[in-house]
């Protein structure tokens, strides 16, 4: 039998109520055919505004049926914040619930992704029998409390034969620059990145990672550090068809690598699967459907 998964307020949990982390909460209704959208504050950079508009096109193009008001919260975390019925991501304190779709399905503009679908394609289309370095590539921050990106980073100081991985060393806003910029290295584009290099990596950082609904697209070997944050499409990946797997530590990535290098042709096939699975639940219209299942199976009246 399937593993079930349930909304948050199945669960009967207690939360405690931080009235900063409401910032980061949009809510939305359907009422005698009206979709109802708000938020209980700015959010961070536009992620709120992204998911509303998401959950408008969803309700365009499937035709939304009237349901009760929820709440989503569009921060790293699942954090206990008052009433909260979905947040982007689930396991760190129920590994059996619900989350939504988050904010890149549509955009990621501060970082240089004005459009989703438009970005996935380009990624999609890079020619991935060529590449400059038969490395794992990584380009990100450290900032903040991402122990684990600097484990990556020290492990690549190490090994620079075959992990390239690259500190941006913070974003910065400089005139002229329509996204923020890397302080201390060159911009790279998702798509730039997947063709630059032969192995891909994906890897938390303060919370779950949005930049694996990417890399995914590329055909190329992925490895996917495990993690305890997961978005709503993790159920259905699988280790070794999909992705590249590494535990959370780190311990076996060395020992990974050089086998994506010794068998490069088996793991170009699990990014070719991976690709595929993309192609299937990674699309714009894949997390609308998504939201509609969630609103059809909990929310209508």
């Amino acid at each position: 039998m399937p593993q079930q998964f349930y909304p948050r307020e199945y669960l009967n949990a207690t939360y405690s109520y931080k009235s900063d982390l409401r910032k980061s909460v949009v809510t939305a209704e359907k009422k005698d055919g009206k979709l109802i959208l708000g938020e209980e504050g700015p959010g961070f950079e536009d992620r709120n505004n992204s998911t509303l508009k998401l959950i408008e096109l969803a309700d365009e193009k499937y035709k939304l049926p009237n349901f009760k008001k929820i709440y989503i919260h569009t921060g790293d975390h699942e954090h206990s914040c008052g009433y909260i019925n979905y947040h982007y991501c689930y396991g760190k304190h129920r590994r059996d619930v619900e989350c939504f779709p988050d904010f890149n399905f549509m955009h990621w503009t501060a970082v240089g992704v004005f459009d989703y679908t438009e970005t996935i394609n380009e990624i999609r289309n890079i020619d991935i029998t060529k590449y400059e370095e038969m490395k794992v590539g990584w380009i990100g921050a450290l900032n903040g409390s991402w122990h684990k990106r600097r484990v990556l980073y020290k492990l690549g100081q190490e090994n620079p034969d075959i992990l390239d991985i690259i500190n941006i060393g913070g974003w910065n806003c400089r005139e002229g620059n329509t996204h923020l910029v890397p302080h201390s290295c060159p911009y790279l584009s998702y798509a730039e990145l997947c063709q630059k290099y032969a192995i891909l990596i994906d890897i938390e950082g303060g919370g779950y990672s949005g930049r694996l609904k990417y890399l995914m697209h590329s055909g190329r070997p992925v490895i996917v550090v495990d993690r305890v944050p997961k978005e709503f499409f993790y159920r259905y990946m699988k280790a070794w068809e999909h992705y590249i797997p590494v535990e959370n530590d780190l311990s076996d990535l060395l020992e990974k690598t050089r086998w994506i290098i010794d068998n490069y042709e088996e793991a170009m096939q699990i990014g070719a699967n991976g690709k595929e699975f993309a192609s299937q639940f990674l699309t714009r219209d894949s997390a609308m459907k998504h939201i509609c299942n969630l609103i059809d199976k909990y929310h209508k009246f």
